[in-house]
């Protein structure tokens, strides 16, 4: 797992650029750098660093919630995988109630967004940004059974990945069977899936959502992740995932 210095510099790199004042260059020339244990110092980028790491590194240890137990993301399917595409659900449903969409409700978060694990015990902010590294936006896909049963089957191809509301059945990295809240997948019916825009843009090879219509939750599935922990905290709740299977990977 990453230690706290390796998401502080990164960190105190995007809050300097705020202090940074807005200027005009003109590149007359490139040149390579070797960045390696060679590079000397640079003292006043070293100062800077230094004048926000203190506060930084206080609000990263900062504990916003519990874990009941040690969560990992695995394939086919696992607690954690199945907590993000609960937690994606939760995080649009104002918007699918604001927008008055009356069909089922599925979610989808990749395995490969999953980044660390989130061990037995206190969740601090770090945690959270080290689960979760990537500017992923959650947003809702509009689609038809036959494209979301496309997506399931690659799904399956994969091996498996978080889902929502959705339980399937593979066997050799072929889809057998799937249910969206126990009912038969319709070809021609609504679903709105709920993802990130890395998925529905076709990221990981889900190029089937890419054409879809689509719409912005307005959050970064990092935010609503830590948003979840501290709804549940607020309410004396440790983080809980759910141990059901939603993947039958058949031998």
């Amino acid at each position: 797992m990453k230690t706290l210095s390796h998401i502080l510099f990164p960190i105190a790199l995007f809050l300097l650029s705020l202090n940074v004042p807005a200027q005009s260059y003109r590149v007359d020339g490139v040149k390579r750098i070797c960045v390696d244990g060679g590079l000397a110092k640079d003292v006043e980028v070293d100062s800077l660093v230094h004048l926000y790491e203190d506060s930084i590194k206080s609000e990263l240890n900062r504990v916003v919630g519990r874990s009941s137990a040690t969560l990992e993301a695995v394939r086919p399917d696992s607690p954690m995988a199945s907590l993000w595409a609960d937690i994606l659900i939760e995080t649009a449903q104002p918007l699918i109630e604001q927008m008055g969409v009356s069909y089922p409700v599925v979610s989808l978060a990749n395995i490969g967004g999953i980044r660390s694990i989130i061990n037995e015990g206190d969740i601090r902010v770090s945690d959270v940004f080290e689960v979760s590294p990537f500017e992923n936006e959650v947003v809702i896909v509009f689609l038809r059974g036959k494209v979301l049963t496309k997506m399931l089957e690659h799904v399956a191809a994969r091996g498996g990945e978080g889902l929502g509301a959705i339980k399937m059945t593979m066997k050799d990295g072929h889809l057998i069977e799937a249910t969206v809240n126990g009912k038969e997948i319709s070809r021609r019916s609504m679903y709105a899936l709920v993802t990130l825009d890395y998925i529905a843009t076709g990221g990981d090879d889900f190029g089937m959502l890419d054409n879809q219509k689509r719409s912005s939750v307005g959050k970064l599935f990092r935010t609503a992740i830590w948003e979840y922990i501290e709804r549940r905290t607020a309410r004396g709740e440790a983080l809980v995932a759910p141990v059901e299977p939603r993947i039958i990977k058949c031998e």
